[in-house]
Order: structure tokens, then sequence, then C-alpha cells
């Protein structure tokens, strides 16, 4: 690639039934990182900046969001990044390996509330499974939220599964998002979820 090529951090899913040659993609044996949901991708922007020995990937449904994040990493001139617009569920379920991954984020997913809604989570038993398929022994599934129903709930999920264990803090430094900053900015409570796969 020449220094005037400007590179396109995307990944196009067109199907669901062929999985994602990370090692094609990324062309090197780094650890593999995934943001779920990276929004104005402060986080996701900051893991990329901070751990240039790390292949990191975002997945973002929201086509906006998606797109702005595409010219950010672009005008950064970032080379540990690719990202994928597609529903994370599918993404988790079907586009990755087992055990590829060596950490899976997902920050302040869309909890849902009312009781009709519920099918619409993301946290679900399916996903937990899919995320301990693709993640490698020992690697770590962090989640954060507002909600704290909602962090009971997935945190219930993530302890009768008996395939995750609980973690008490992290064991590398991470940046906060922007939904973060705002609830640290009015003093609002953060629930914070680690887990370690636990092999099977």
């Amino acid at each position: 690639m020449s220094e005037n090529t400007i590179r396109y951090p995307e990944i196009v899913v067109r199907t669901f039934t062929k999985q994602i040659g990370i090692e094609k993609i990324f062309k090197n044996d780094y650890p593999v990182w995934i943001e779920i949901g990276f929004g104005v991708g402060k986080f996701f922007l900051s893991l990329a900046k901070t751990y240039p020995e790390i292949n990191l990937i975002g997945i973002e449904h929201n086509l906006s969001r998606y797109h702005r994040m595409k010219k950010k990493i672009t005008k950064l001139g970032l080379k540990n990044t690719y990202i994928i617009s597609t529903d994370a569920s599918m993404a988790i379920k079907y586009l990755f390996s087992p055990e590829s991954i060596d950490r899976l984020f997902v920050n302040f997913p869309d909890p849902w509330q009312k009781g009709k809604h519920e099918k619409n989570r993301l946290l679900t038993t399916e996903f937990i499974l899919s995320a301990h398929t693709i993640l490698k022994n020992n690697s770590v599934l962090r989640i954060v939220t507002d909600v704290q129903k909602y962090a009971q709930k997935v945190k219930e999920t993530l302890d009768k599964s008996y395939i995750f264990s609980g973690v008490k803090t992290n064991d590398i430094d991470l940046p906060t998002t922007t939904f973060q900053d705002r609830f640290i900015a009015q003093n609002l409570p953060i629930y914070e979820m680690i887990y370690k796969k636990i092999g099977v």
C-alpha cells in the first residue's frame, strides 16, 4: 500500500455463512480485541492509540456512527483497527472462529427496559454462549452499564452459565466512554462486570 493510498478500515459483511479471516485482514499475530457498540468512538479510538500492538475490531449497528468512525480512523491513520456495521449478536455467533478473540468489550448496551422489549437485549444466554466460543481460555468479557436492574440480570446470567468466572478488577488500564464521562460528572453509579472465560 503506497503512502497516498487511503485505507478504508471496514469489514463488509455480505453473509453470515463465512467467518472473517482475522489473520488475513491484520496480517500479524497480535491479540484481537472487540468492542461492541463503539458509539462516538472515544473508548475505541483510545484503545487503538494506547495499544498499537493490538488488533481492534469495532461492531456498530448505527450507520451514521459507523460512517463517522470510518472517517475518524482514516483521518488518524490508525493501522490496527477495523470496523463492522452489522447486528452484534449475529456477528459474535457467526463471524469469528472459535478461540480467536482475546478480549470482548460491551459498553452501555441498550437495556430495553420495558418487559415487552426484553427480547431485543444483546446480553442473552445465547450471546454469552457465543462469546464463550470465540474467546480464548482465560480471556476477558467486560460489560459496563448504568442500569442497575440490567446489571443484576446480566450478572445472574453469567454466574449461572458456569463458563465464566467473575474478576474483581481490570488487569489493564482502560479508557472511559463518553457515556461514562457523563455519569461520572453527575456522580451517578456505573456497573462494571468483568469475567474470564473458563475452559470446558
